[in-house]
């Protein structure tokens, strides 16, 4: 997928400001650091780019790569896989302009009225009162300057809501916007199943280790306080 990726990068509406791609290989065994550095040369030689391939897997120390190596203000990343709108980057710019906005991310699309949709929602509600207690990394967005020097903790996961937290804790707004949506291909198989088991490790470790945030962040710290509780304490409870 990358080089669909890579094209939709480039052909995407930008308003005319500049795109500086950075692509991180953290530890594949695809080959996708080689196809995606010959397709840039072939296809795109005058874009500025880079590929990085990095000795340790893990999209977290990709992530904190990254932050360390760009300058530009707006640093707005996504997976791979995401399938984007048009318009996308120029929404997320628009957030932008609103000088409290220190993060931003989208939300997959969902016909469906379940679990997913729900969640939406939520995060959406949260965004237009404060922030979003937790961040879609699919496709997000971030203001350097609201980020801390060193803001992951590369083994607990979840990065991208470890980033909105740092964000909001800055004293900044880490918001879901309703507009920035995008799709990803279904899977079915185990490896779905085991993202999805990692993905909620991830965030357990990271309510956890910010649990101080309970207190003293406003409103904010009711809708963590209520994210916290449904996803660390009542789960011991119903097995209780």
């Amino acid at each position: 997928v990358i080089t669909d990726k890579i094209d939709e990068i480039f052909n995407i509406d930008n308003n005319g400001f500049e795109i500086n791609l950075l692509i991180i290989d953290s530890g594949s065994d695809d080959n996708t650091a080689k196809i995606a550095s010959e397709y840039l040369v072939n296809q795109y030689p005058n874009k500025k780019y880079e590929v990085l391939t990095l000795d340790k897997p893990g999209k977290s120390f990709a992530v904190s790569k990254g932050f360390e190596l760009l300058n530009e203000e707006i640093i707005i990343m996504m997976d791979a896989e995401a399938i984007l709108n048009k318009q996308t980057f120029n929404d997320i710019m628009n957030y932008f302009k609103d000088s409290k906005i220190g993060a931003v991310c989208g939300h997959q699309k969902s016909r469906k009225r379940g679990y997913r949709s729900f969640f939406n929602r939520l995060r959406i509600g949260e965004s237009a009162i404060d922030s979003s207690t937790v961040f879609e990394g699919s496709i997000c967005a971030f203001r350097k300057s609201a980020v801390s020097q060193n803001p992951l903790i590369n083994n607990i996961n979840a990065d991208d809501t470890q980033l909105a937290l740092d964000v909001r804790r800055n004293g900044f707004r880490s918001i879901m916007a309703p507009n920035i949506q995008f799709n990803e291909p279904i899977i079915t198989n185990h490896d779905e199943h085991f993202r999805k088991v990692r993905r909620a490790q991830g965030l357990i470790r990271v309510l956890f280790a910010n649990k101080d945030m309970i207190y003293g962040n406003g409103k904010f710290s009711i809708f963590f306080a209520s994210t916290f509780y449904f996803y660390i304490i009542m789960p011991w409870v119903n097995v209780l």
